[in-house]
């Protein structure tokens, strides 16, 4: 009868020591999960900022050059303009080629 009570003790403990392990199991698996749902929310935010950050440099400096480029293109349609045409020159540049 011993030897039964023995065997059956050492069944059930290794019974619990799979519960316990199956326990453990599932608890790690849902510490992953948790942990891993935070660094992707972590991972989001941060991109979010970063990305909106460089957004608002890149129109920045979009702004900036399309000033720049209004300005300098204003400048040489100006100096265009103040150039007298020289035609006496130019009428004899054609009759020369051709």
């Amino acid at each position: 009868m011993q030897e039964n009570d023995v065997i059956n003790r050492l069944l059930e403990r290794e019974h619990r020591a799979f519960e316990i392990l199956l326990e453990s199991q599932a608890e790690a698996s849902r510490r992953i999960t948790r942990t891993r749902a935070e660094a992707e929310e972590t991972f989001k935010s941060r991109y979010e900022t970063l990305i909106a950050g460089l957004e608002s440099e890149y129109r920045a400096a979009r702004e900036r050059l399309e000033r720049t480029h209004q300005t300098q293109t204003a400048e040489y349609c100006g100096r265009l303009e103040s150039l007298e045409a020289d035609t006496g020159s130019f009428n004899t540049l054609l009759g020369a080629l051709f």
